[in-house]
């Protein structure tokens, strides 16, 4: 597959580019590069689920895709703060030498490490939050390893859909970047069961501030009170490692064009800094 890198300005380049793979021996790949600031997962899973529909003749399997509803729930605004924007840019969007990896965990190991993950606070842990903590001791011990005498503390940052969590919900068919991340701390002496309680904590705080703060015009100032606090850590005297984990579970795994659903989905290219999937 070829890698879509445009080099027009954001104003006139696509926001979307497919490319359309039909291989020798009868399969068919289908490559999807679509801009971050118009959408996140779940809009390119709408989009997508709506195409596949539509390509297939089952206009009662066509998502009406929502333009307005979040615009309505987070009133656009003008006053984000450049520093902000820069920060975001410094983060996730800066240029490097990058690399991909892909692991494949199986069940009997997901089992294993959803045991050892278990608490009082989370008893059942799910095999994501087992897999991320996994991901995230291992990253703290590789940094260590590389800098021995390092006291740099580790961020890890999950991505939130924030749809299912307002008050009401939001449809799945809502277009926009409605996720926001949740942060935790930690260091390397901590075992994966207390790596889990963190995360748990940090993810179910947006129940409440979601259905309490973050909607309507006042949903602005919580916005940037809170990345003000995200700001604070990534930029601390002594720079953190970040972890940034992100889940496209159930996103796209019964998206059917025709062919049957997709036997491997995966991302390509270069990630942003310190990006685990």
């Amino acid at each position: 597959m070829l890698i879509f890198n445009s080099q027009e300005s954001d104003i006139t380049t696509s926001q979307i580019a497919v490319q359309l793979n039909v291989f020798v021996c009868g399969g068919i790949a289908i490559g999807l590069c679509c801009s971050h600031k118009i959408g996140d997962a779940a809009t390119m899973s709408a989009f997508l689920h709506s195409w596949a529909a539509t390509f297939i003749g089952s206009p009662e399997k066509v998502r009406s895709l929502n333009f307005s509803e979040g615009s309505t729930m987070f009133p656009p605004r003008d006053s984000l703060p450049p520093k902000y924007i820069a920060t975001m840019d410094n983060l996730w969007f800066k240029e490097g030498d990058y690399v991909t990896r892909r692991f494949v965990f199986h069940d009997k190991a997901i089992t294993t490490l959803r045991a050892k993950a278990k608490s009082d606070l989370v008893p059942n842990p799910t095999r994501i939050e087992a897999l991320t903590c996994f991901i995230w001791k291992h990253c703290m011990a590789a940094s260590k390893a590389k800098s021995p005498g390092s006291e740099k503390t580790s961020i890890m940052v999950q991505a939130v859909n924030l749809r299912t969590r307002m008050k009401p919900h939001l449809s799945d068919a809502s277009i926009g970047n409605i996720f926001w991340w949740a942060p935790a701390g930690a260091d390397l002496a901590m075992e994966e069961r207390e790596l889990v309680d963190l995360v748990n904590e940090s993810i179910a705080g947006f129940d409440t501030v979601c259905a309490e703060s973050l909607q309507g015009d006042e949903g602005f100032s919580t916005f940037s009170n809170y990345f003000g606090h995200l700001q604070d850590m990534f930029f601390a005297e002594v720079k953190p490692d970040v972890c940034a984990f992100t889940c496209w579970l159930r996103f796209f795994n019964d998206i059917d064009f025709g062919w049957g659903k997709p036997f491997w989905i995966g991302i390509m290219g270069k990630v942003g800094l310190s990006l685990e999937i």
